[in-house]
């Protein structure tokens, strides 16, 4: 039976051979155009989770070290006083109902991304369970409140979630309902704890409805924490950054608190320590190799210079050639 139907294969090749690149040109067609159709219909469906209307960004900056511009007496005490009172100013325009500060990569349509893997407990860590995330950095400064500022809504009530006033002191977390749902399979898991590499964990002080951090990417999962001193961590790594180039290669960075900036400094220290102790091998291997380029050279000038005294000794030896041979 198999036979016949080889066989039957066989004598109609020319026509299965159309009718497979006729399969093949329909699959190539809808793998190239229906299904980027359906993908951008379906997510142009797809709430966006937040309200962009009437929102704004502000990017602030500040002068490389070397730039002109620096000033170089500035501590990075007076550029914390100054940011949080720029902040201070911007709330009390009357046209501004709410602001946060943030990393650049926490915002909706931002131009980098930040994420990483985060877990239930400690033994998932160790089993390597984690549920992959995008993660926004918010600042803990009075009247900062992202949840207002973007509309962002409580996945329970529907309703726009509130910042707690003490979210930063009970070091808080905010999660999205994706996150919930991968992470414990369901939403109701406030005062549940999320655990990072490095020892670091926030409790989590509210579930909010799924968020697009991408106009034209499907919501992904997204956890939330505050930071108290990111802006005074950024310009410590900046500037041991730069003493480093100078050949300060043992900088360290003062470690505060254990968010992700303080994981950043205890990495950046790990690193400077590594840098330094490799330094140090490469001055001892030098100093090794010159000891024996000395060495050698004193072992050698030792039998030459015996050797010239013999040959200025026969040389000047009142002997025919054959004896001096």
């Amino acid at each position: 039976m198999i036979t016949k139907i080889l066989k039957q294969v066989w004598n109609q090749r020319r026509t299965n051979g159309w009718i497979f690149l006729e399969v093949i040109i329909a699959g190539f067609f809808l793998w190239t155009v229906i299904d980027p159709v359906y993908v951008l219909m379906v997510n142009s469906l797809e709430d966006k989770g937040y309200k962009e209307k009437g929102r704004y960004v502000l990017q602030l900056g500040s002068y490389g070290a070397n730039h002109g511009m620096r000033d170089t007496t500035v501590t990075n005490d007076m550029r914390k006083e100054a940011f949080y009172r720029f902040i201070q100013l911007i709330r009390e325009q009357p046209e501004v109902e709410s602001v946060y500060a943030c990393l650049y990569s926490s915002m909706p349509n931002a131009m980098s991304w930040n994420g990483g893997q985060f877990f239930p407990d400690t033994l998932s860590m160790k089993e390597e369970k984690y549920t992959h995330s995008q993660q926004y950095q918010i600042l803990a400064a009075e009247g900062c409140d992202i949840f207002r500022t973007l509309g962002m809504k409580d996945v329970r009530t529907g309703k726009e979630l509130a910042m707690p006033e003490d979210a930063a002191t009970r070091n808080l977390c905010f999660v999205s309902e994706q996150f919930a749902q991968k992470m414990f399979g369901a939403t109701q898991v406030m005062g549940q704890k999320v655990y990072s590499y490095g020892e670091q964990s926030w409790e989590i002080g509210g579930v909010f409805q799924d968020v697009k951090t991408r106009d034209y990417h499907a919501s992904y999962p997204l956890l939330i924490f505050l930071a108290k001193d990111f802006i005074i961590g950024f310009y410590d790594v900046s500037d041991a950054t730069r003493d480093i180039a100078k050949g300060e290669y043992g900088k360290k960075i003062e470690i505060r608190g254990k968010d992700e900036i303080a994981l950043l400094a205890q990495n950046f220290n790990e690193m400077s320590d590594s840098l330094e102790e490799k330094i140090e091998q490469l001055r001892q291997s030098d100093l090794e190799k010159q000891q024996f380029i000395d060495n050698l050279g004193h072992e050698l000038r030792t039998p030459l210079t015996t050797i010239s005294g013999y040959a200025e000794y026969l040389q000047m030896a009142p002997a025919d050639e054959e004896e001096k041979l």
